[in-house]
């Protein structure tokens, strides 16, 4: 049998519902579907886990990057040796840099990973489905794989939103390496400052 293509995956409020009319059966085996459904939790978890490392970098390079280029742009200030053009051109890189940064501390924030029920809530579920003292396996992993998918429904939207952050703090930290090109240009083309003329001191003094 072809596997079935699946155009967008479970929201919470689907899988709830699901659970609500879910009855599973005794003599079907539900472990395969359990497994499945956790596969596809601990899919998202690494990728949230790798989303974070990722804008933790960002973080990171932008600490030293952004915080070299304000020093630079203020040293010339101060020295006042460059064309007022530098300092111009220096601007849209500075502005890009901070919007990554505020993008990567943004999805950095704290998010809530929803877990799968706890402790108790499985074992009454594994008493439940006991009959004459004899464990079921299958019926409870039912639950199970229905209680892991409602978790990485609760979870695909907290890792679309970091992944929507991490890009746009991505995007702006490659836009502040390609503007800051931009400087350069404006001290090639600024026309340099005349030399200040020497400084004639004239000495005078008496011979006795």
């Amino acid at each position: 049998m072809a596997p079935v293509e699946h155009p967008s995956s479970a929201t919470a409020d689907e899988a709830r519902a699901l659970i609500a009319r879910m009855s599973p059966l005794t003599g079907v085996s539900y472990s395969w579907v359990a497994d499945i459904a956790k596969g596809r939790y601990d899919a998202l978890l690494k990728a949230f886990d790798d989303l974070d490392a990722k804008a933790a970098a960002l973080l990171g390079y932008l600490g030293g990057g952004a915080g070299l280029a304000t020093l630079g742009t203020l040293f010339t200030v101060l020295n006042g040796q460059v064309s007022p053009w530098v300092i111009v051109f220096t601007m849209p890189a500075i502005l890009a840099a901070s919007a990554s940064l505020w993008f990567a501390a943004r999805a950095r924030s704290t998010h809530d990973v929803f877990p799968p029920p706890d402790a108790g809530y499985l074992l009454g579920v594994a008493e439940e489905f006991a009959t004459d003292h004899e464990p079921d396996h299958e019926r409870p992993k039912a639950v199970a794989a229905l209680q892991w998918d409602l978790c990485a429904a609760k979870m695909r939207p907290v890792v679309a939103d970091k992944a929507w952050y991490v890009d746009r703090a991505t995007y702006s930290y490659v836009a502040a390496v390609f503007l800051m090109v931009l400087p350069l240009f404006a001290a090639l083309a600024a026309p340099k400052p005349a030399p200040a003329p020497p400084v004639v001191v004239n000495v005078t003094g008496t011979v006795n």
